[in-house]
């Protein structure tokens, strides 16, 4: 499988030797400026199915400007979309300003599932290395919960959609996604976005404690052009069995690491200690030495061992 190969690929990277100064890739929308401190401020999340069949959306907005935003639906044909851009810091300030003012910090989970509509959950972040989070999911959105849709609504509109990355394919014999159980919090967001020997890299991948996993590449990793938007379940098991992992290689408190080397791209990691008013850690590194390599290596492993597209990808 590509993605198995790209997430090797990854690890691969992740060791190289320190050299000379780079910029960071920024794919389909130009170079940006090399940043190593870059933390999320905003995770939003909708899976689930839907009449029209199954849907997948999910944006990470970094407070250093950097935006990922994927999608997946299947009304009518298979739609794949992957994003990734810099926006000004002055939105994100703005768009965390305006995330609070609608309550986005202590709004809880509405109670109650309902049939044939997605499960929405946003994580919101103050900002930090060790920011505290507030998660809340919903199935049918409550006054406070319309609020926050309406400023992401907003800053989705005016500051992210771009279709020149959507592709489209006919309609294929699809699994079903349910609508998964209200009770989801992050336990971990990777990203790793930036040029490298072999072309261009992006891949984010989120995964929550109740064994969503939400995954979004857009590489052109040494001829291979992929694009994916998904998510898929894993055993809840195997998460905690994640995160015991990576709390004891140290994900809650290695420091971002400011060397630059060429040709690697930038990786990011959040964190979490699973709850819904959580604290989160971040760090990012281009490489770092062992105690980098090894976090790499935990999630590259889950990635290989756990994590597959149940709708095959778009490849070209």
């Amino acid at each position: 499988m590509k993605s198995q190969f790209l997430t090797a690929a990854l690890a691969v990277l992740a060791l190289s030797a320190p050299s000379a100064a780079q910029t960071i890739f920024d794919p389909g929308q130009g170079a940006a400026p090399s940043k190593i401190k870059r933390e999320p401020t905003l995770i939003f999340d909708v899976t689930g199915a839907t009449l029209a069949g199954p849907l997948h959306t999910n944006l990470v907005v970094y407070n250093d400007g950097f935006v990922t935003y994927s999608n997946f639906s299947t009304f009518g044909s298979i739609n794949v979309g992957v994003t990734t851009k810099f926006v000004p810091e002055t939105v994100v300030k703005a768009l965390t300003f305006d995330l609070q003012a609608a309550g986005a910090h202590i709004l809880g989970d509405s109670g109650g599932i309902v049939f044939d509509l997605p499960t929405t959950t946003v994580t919101f972040m103050r900002p930090g290395t060790n920011a505290k989070a507030n998660t809340y999911s919903f199935n049918l959105a409550t006054d406070g919960h319309i609020a926050v849709q309406k400023v992401i609504g907003t800053f989705l509109n005016n500051f992210v959609f771009d279709t020149s990355s959507l592709s489209s394919t006919s309609a294929l014999s699809l699994p079903v996604i349910p609508s998964f159980p209200i009770k989801q919090e992050p336990v971990l967001v990777y990203n790793v976005t930036g040029g490298s020997l072999g072309g261009p890299i992006h891949r984010s991948m989120v995964v929550y404690n109740n064994g969503v996993v939400s995954v979004a590449t857009d590489s052109s990793f040494l001829g291979n052009n992929t694009i994916e938007s998904y998510s898929t379940f894993v055993d809840p098991v195997i998460v905690r069995a994640l995160s015991s992992d990576l709390a004891a290689a140290g994900a809650g408190a290695l420091s971002d690491n400011p060397a630059i080397i060429l040709d690697v791209p930038l990786t990011t990691v959040t964190y979490f200690r699973g709850a819904s008013k959580a604290k989160a850690h971040t760090f990012s590194y281009l490489g770092g030495g062992p105690a980098y390599s090894n976090v790499t290596s935990i999630i590259s492993t889950f990635e290989q061992d756990h994590v597959s597209n149940p709708y095959g990808g778009t490849t070209f």
